[in-house]
């Protein structure tokens, strides 16, 4: 069903103005935070001998992931079923559990497997490739 256009200026409604923060915020806040999550995280795994990739591969799940679904949560705050993500998120289609729980956490583990077969590959390239060129 098509949306009744205004037919007079008294018909007419504004949609509520959000302020700057509200609207930047939730853009730059989980990236600063994961940020600072990370490099922390990654300092200590590099005092113990561990690589800055499984310092990421934690923090994801650990940091970021929370931070998300808490902007979701808050950002749905003022609907009356404000503990329920699917709901939360009014502008997309309808889906199923697999789309909301398993298709991310196969990415995940597809993501993580690719980011740690690439390590020995990258060295395996450059001997291969790039062993004439001086260091």
């Amino acid at each position: 069903m098509c949306p009744r256009l205004p037919t007079s200026e008294s018909d007419h409604q504004e949609p509520p103005r959000l302020g700057a923060h509200y609207l930047i915020g939730p853009h730059l806040a989980p990236g600063v935070v994961f940020s600072a999550f990370f490099f922390v995280l990654a300092g200590v795994f590099a005092q113990h001998g561990l690589t800055a990739c499984l310092a990421e591969l934690i923090a994801i799940p650990a940091c970021l992931m929370p931070l998300l679904i808490g902007i979701i949560f808050l950002s749905n705050r003022r609907s009356s079923d404000a503990r329920s993500i699917i709901r939360a998120i009014t502008y997309r289609e309808r889906g199923t559990v697999g789309d909301y729980v398993l298709w991310p956490i196969l990415l995940y583990v597809c993501w993580a497997l690719n980011s740690l077969l690439a390590v020995p590959l990258t060295a395996g390239l450059e001997i291969r490739c790039f062993s004439w060129f001086p260091t």
